[in-house]
């Protein structure tokens, strides 16, 4: 998954198997998985942890710029026991970059206001506005955003989907693709055709119709703060540099560009 957007897919595609799913970002710090891998990192076993955690058949989500070491192993295991796998990745980066940028700068991963009143210092600019998004506004137009940063970011990303997009194919599990823009774009047609296509890669039923699935991944999962990330100082320079950044989908298309993940 690529951030934005992963959350939600994945929780409406778990409620829809009788499998019990692990933490979202299961190896992040606080998660279950936490002491494990930190633990099998010391260890170098974590390979045998990975191949462990997909042998019990749980239910994995995880953002792979979030884990830098952990999918090799993963991709390897997860093949190894049989795993179907979706990517969910996007065809325009900029706000998805923005969005990141704002939770490493203030510590917050949700549209939480309490949490960014505390983490942040800020106070309401206004009583008669709606206070998280006046002060949040404010916090973001006075901020720059170190477009050089992410930029690499974006290129270490989609490299790292390339790579395990073409782990899996070698694996002979070749994963289901899904698009941000075809999930939450304004085509809801678009959306229900690519979740037909998910769906039936993972060999799923949705408990409701296919209408009513559909409706409930777009209905929670769309980047809604995207207007406010565009409010950052330099939005449009990063709007045009990620640009020349090689997207997901041209990296798959050439096999020149897709380094094999060793």
């Amino acid at each position: 998954m690529q951030r934005t957007g992963g959350t939600q897919l994945a929780a409406r595609l778990f409620a829809q198997s009788a499998r019990s799913a692990a933490d979202h970002e299961p190896f992040n710090p606080g998660r279950m998985f936490a002491a494990d891998i930190s633990e099998a990192a010391r260890t170098g076993t974590v390979a045998n942890l990975m191949a462990r955690i997909c042998a019990d058949g749980w239910l994995l989500k995880y953002c792979v710029w979030r884990a830098p070491q952990e999918h090799v192993h993963l991709v390897a295991a997860s093949a190894a026991a049989g795993y179907r796998h979706v990517i969910l990745h996007r065809r325009s980066a900029a706000d998805r970059l923005a969005s990141l940028a704002f939770a490493n700068m203030t510590g917050i991963w949700a549209a939480d206001h309490d949490q960014f009143v505390a983490t942040t210092g800020a106070r309401e600019l206004s009583g008669r506005a709606t206070p998280d998004r006046v002060t949040q506004t404010a916090y973001v137009m006075g901020h720059w955003l170190d477009v050089e940063h992410l930029v690499g970011t974006e290129l270490r990303c989609v490299t790292t989907l390339a790579e395990v997009h073409e782990a899996l194919v070698s694996a002979g599990y070749p994963p289901a693709m899904i698009a941000y823009e075809d999930l939450f774009g304004p085509d809801a047609g678009v959306a229900r055709a690519a979740l037909a296509r998910v769906l039936g890669h993972l060999e799923l039923s949705p408990q409701v119709g296919l209408d009513d699935f559909t409706a409930a991944v777009r209905g929670g999962g769309a980047q809604a703060t995207a207007p406010l990330y565009r409010r950052f100082r330099n939005y449009q320079q990063l709007v045009t540099a990620v640009a020349e950044v090689p997207t997901f989908e041209s990296l798959i298309a050439s096999k020149s560009g897709t380094p094999r993940i060793t």
